[in-house]
């Protein structure tokens, strides 16, 4: 089976631990034949920058081709459009089984809604990452961009369209609202990663806790993302100001921290050794620093790192964000927590054992392995939908 991903309408970052990179990855390690057309963009330290066009391969053998916009229009504008005028004859010289659009915000679905209706043999499938959290925040993006530009190429496609994605309930909304009020071809296809087996995380977990000095009864709450004030790392530092217990450990991995949230963190690291900051880390190096952790700690916006998270078998804390409490429900192997006094509660359940830590990492490799894993999520899916072809 070939699958072509099309990672046009957001960044694409090759080392990156994103769906878009992780579902490629796995596609082809499940034996099909992956390829990415990806947008001429990229993220470094948490920062959104241009990449260069031309193609290249993926540490794991995949073939990537990063597409230009036109050369008359100014990048600003490209970047917005998204229109690829070398796309068309890409999907001729690959005449792929799959078509998976990653965002359906660029006008190359239209390229593939064409190459779809002269290959009807062809699955074309479309994900929704947007939702009113990240996207149609100013005027021209809502009313210009989202309600007219992309919500045109959505419609005009949507015939040719088998399915669309969404990855979490508030991306779902989004579409309903902004680009077609019909969810007769929608489901929930939450963002994921691959299961790490118990025996691999022992080991990782061993060695990298070694490495960092950390006795056996170390306690590692693990914090990471894009640093921002909704973040709320403020309010983890100030939790464990509260838990002075010499066993906690706090460690903060990104970037992109906005100045007062830095300065918090480095007069915090500078002050209490129990804490550590660690800047921007490839995904699997982050994921090895999960493996090494007791449990992961969001109190602010969402993030796909919780999911990666929970593939690793850590147990979350997390704010009752309308999505989560949709998708976790009870008892799942998240802990919601929203004021200052919730958090800091949790902390202290840490310190004094009345959390059990093992309940909760179990609960949430279960819900993992049943929701999250994208070898699963690709048989139901993916592949599904090629064999009726």
């Amino acid at each position: 089976m070939r699958i072509l991903h099309c990672c046009l309408a957001l960044p694409y970052i090759p080392e990156g631990g994103y769906q878009e990179t992780r579902l490629p990855e796995t596609n082809r390690a499940d034996g099909c034949e992956v390829y990415i057309a990806a947008s001429p963009v990229t993220i470094e330290d948490g920062k959104y920058t241009s990449a260069p066009v031309g193609c290249f391969e993926t540490e794991s053998g995949i073939k990537v081709e990063r597409l230009a916009y036109p050369r008359l229009l100014p990048t600003f504008v490209g970047s917005k459009l998204r229109i690829y005028p070398r796309y068309a004859t890409l999907l001729e010289e690959l005449q792929p089984d799959v078509i998976y659009h990653h965002g359906p915000q660029t006008q190359a679905l239209l390229v593939s809604a064409r190459y779809r209706k002269k290959h009807p043999d062809t699955v074309l499938i479309v994900d929704n990452h947007a939702s009113f959290a990240n996207s149609a925040k100013d005027f021209v993006s809502r009313n210009v961009l989202h309600r007219c530009y992309y919500r045109a190429i959505y419609n005009l496609a949507y015939k040719q369209i088998d399915r669309l994605y969404c990855v979490g309930y508030e991306e779902y909304d989004f579409a309903l609202k902004m680009l077609r009020n019909d969810d007769s071809k929608m489901k929930l296809m939450p963002l994921g990663d691959t299961i790490i087996s118990d025996e691999k995380r022992t080991s990782v977990r061993r060695q990298l806790r070694q490495q960092l000095g950390l006795d056996d009864d170390a306690i590692v709450m693990l914090h990471t993302g894009k640093l921002s004030a909704l973040k709320r790392t403020t309010t983890l530092l100030n939790a464990m100001q509260q838990h002075r217990d010499p066993r906690l450990r706090l460690y903060i991995i990104g970037g992109g921290m906005d100045p007062a949230v830095e300065e918090a963190v480095g007069k915090a690291v500078a002050e209490d050794s129990r804490i550590r900051c660690f800047r921007w880390m490839e995904a699997a190096e982050l994921r090895r620093y999960m493996c090494a952790a007791d449990i992961y700690m969001q109190p602010g916006t969402v993030s796909s790192s919780l999911h990666t998270a929970m593939c690793t078998g850590l147990g979350v804390m997390c704010r009752r964000h309308d999505s989560y409490v949709r998708l976790f429900g009870e008892d799942n192997g998240a802990i919601f927590a929203d004021t200052e006094e919730e958090i800091a509660a949790v902390v202290g359940s840490l310190a004094d054992g009345s959390l059990d830590i093992a309940a909760l990492q179990r609960k949430a490799s279960r819900f993992a392995q049943e929701h999250f894993d994208y070898h699963s999520q690709s048989e139901q899916f993916i592949y599904s939908l090629a064999e009726k072809r």
